[in-house]
């Protein structure tokens, strides 16, 4: 009895979702690897990857069309060697643009891809590109790109990147620290085009679109020590930013206006376990969701006054380093498996059992005419339908 006990199969915490909770079932998968889905682009889902047959370690761009379910291109980013690169995607025009932020030869630029894989145009930064793992574009908003290094600002004519003479209409120095770290810890922007970053020195800076400060605050209330905003999140009017163990922290996007300060509520968010800075924050349906280092659980906020809404802690004891995805009134969410959760209670109306390593502050994007959310881990794409 005892040897046969030995034999019966483990099945590990959290495989299975807990009783009364339905199966999130894949729609398809694909096996390509790649460490997350970073953007969705003209129905091709892109991620930076490895190119495991080439002699040099060779960062290289995957896409994957949602249509045929099929790897459409694979391309490198460079010729050579690039270490810690990090590309970002966005749509500019019938084309794709990159950023690529080359850690060997402390360069940054923005390469343009047709639909199908080639490279149209490279444009390098005018700068030294200073290390960031933060987000920092690009994003096309009204006819200007706007896109960091982690220490300068740029702004281009959009138009002028699918020519052969790319106009750089502002650029900026963020801050007059050395050069040494990164500066720029977060970029976001409204549809008038005004911009909205955050700063190493503890500062929430909003500009122009023609690059004209509007405004700045302080994100820390410590005289002894800040705390850099390291996320940020627009929505309804706000700009939402959680500051490490600062809190969670709302400003008026027109003023900078403090609209409420929360400076504890992340330490005691995740039951029994201490909390530090959110890799990322999400906004929907009026609420704030953050995902937290050092815990297991994912909180939501009350916009309208930063009280806790509710707090998820799953039967899959992980962290949840991806960035979720709000759809009508559902939050899907990943730490290793994949959830959706009701943002009104923050209940759980849905678990997969498949294994997805995350990738910290990769995205899960969804796609509104195929209504499904794509979750890029490991060595595997999959789709899932959207509940509503």
């Amino acid at each position: 009895m005892l040897l046969a006990g030995c034999a019966q199969e483990y099945v590990e915490p959290g495989t299975t979702p807990p009783p009364g909770v339905s199966r999130f079932v894949p729609a398809w998968q694909l096996q390509q690897p790649g460490r997350g889905a970073s953007a969705l682009v003209h129905g091709l889902l892109l991620t930076d990857s490895l190119d495991t047959q080439a002699k040099d370690t060779v960062k290289t761009i995957a896409a994957v069309d949602i249509n045929t379910h099929q790897l459409a291109w694979n391309v490198p980013t460079a010729p050579g060697r690039v270490d810690g690169g990090r590309p970002s995607f966005t749509a500019l025009g019938d084309n794709i643009v990159a950023l690529v932020l080359d850690r060997s030869q402390y360069a940054g630029r923005l390469v343009v891809y047709s639909q199908q894989g080639t490279v149209l145009r490279t444009i390098p930064l005018p700068n030294t590109y200073i290390v960031t793992s933060t987000d920092v574009g690009p994003r096309v908003v009204g006819d200007q790109l706007l896109v960091a290094d982690g220490a300068h600002l740029y702004a281009y004519d959009a138009a002028s990147l699918s020519t052969d003479t790319p106009v750089l209409r502002w650029q900026k120095l963020i801050s007059t620290e050395p050069l040494g770290s990164v500066q720029i810890t977060g970029l976001d922007a409204d549809e008038a085009g005004n911009l909205y970053i955050g700063t190493i020195t503890n500062e929430v800076i909003s500009y122009t679109s023609s690059g004209t400060e509007r405004w700045r605050v302080t994100t820390t209330t410590s005289p002894n020590y800040g705390h850099a905003p390291f996320s940020l999140v627009l929505d309804n009017g706000r700009l939402f930013v959680e500051s490490q163990d600062e809190g969670l922290q709302a400003y008026d996007l027109t003023t900078g206006k403090t609209l409420w300060d929360k400076p504890a509520d992340l330490l005691k968010a995740c039951p029994g376990a201490p909390t530090s800075t959110a890799a990322y924050l999400v906004a929907g349906g009026g609420k704030v969701y953050a995902g937290l280092f050092g815990g297991d659980c994912l909180p939501a906020y009350n916009e309208s006054d930063g009280s806790l809404a509710w707090s998820f802690t799953p039967n899959y004891r992980q962290t949840f380093l991806s960035r979720p995805t709000y759809v009508n009134g559902v939050l899907y969410a990943t730490n290793g498996r994949v959830y959706a959760l009701e943002t009104t209670t923050g209940k759980l109306l849905a678990q997969g059992t498949e294994d997805i390593p995350a990738s910290s502050s990769t995205y899960l994007p969804y796609d509104p005419e195929q209504r499904e959310v794509y979750v890029w881990g490991g060595r595997t794409l999959y789709a899932y339908k959207a509940l509503r």
